[in-house]
């Protein structure tokens, strides 16, 4: 990191390069990232091995991603997987993303550039 960013960061500006990541946040989402992509869950070795962390420092790692929810281990408790938690995450950001508006604001500008009409809504059974 430069003075620059130094500078920038201690101001509270975060800079948004590609070049500006700190190893430890970034070694923490690729083990994340590891196991959502593997659908039986990897073993602590295999994680070791994939991102070259020695394996008692992977062991300290996966620990503490344990305890606080966010790995587990499957039924043969040798291979981890993502755990509980991130679900809990990913409800707390759809809830504050509030999908539902926006996406209502966008079908809203979408039908009036297409000079579509505005559909009902509709409840219950269908008339006829």
């Amino acid at each position: 990191m430069g003075k620059q960013d130094m500078r920038a960061f201690a101001a509270g500006v975060f800079p948004v390069s590609q070049d500006f990541r700190l190893p430890a946040v970034d070694r923490a989402i690729s083990l994340f990232e590891l196991p959502a992509n593997s659908k039986q869950g990897l073993t602590l070795s295999e994680m070791s091995r994939k991102l070259s962390i020695p394996k008692s420092t992977m062991h300290c790692l996966i620990h503490t991603l344990a305890t606080r929810g966010y790995v587990q281990q499957s039924a043969d408790s040798r291979h981890y997987l993502l755990g509980l938690r991130f679900a809990d995450l990913a409800i707390a950001s759809l809830a504050q993303l509030n999908l539902r508006k926006t996406v209502a604001r966008g079908s809203a500008k979408s039908r009036r550039a297409s000079g579509l009409p505005r559909l009902r809504r509709c409840s219950g059974a269908l008339k006829r």
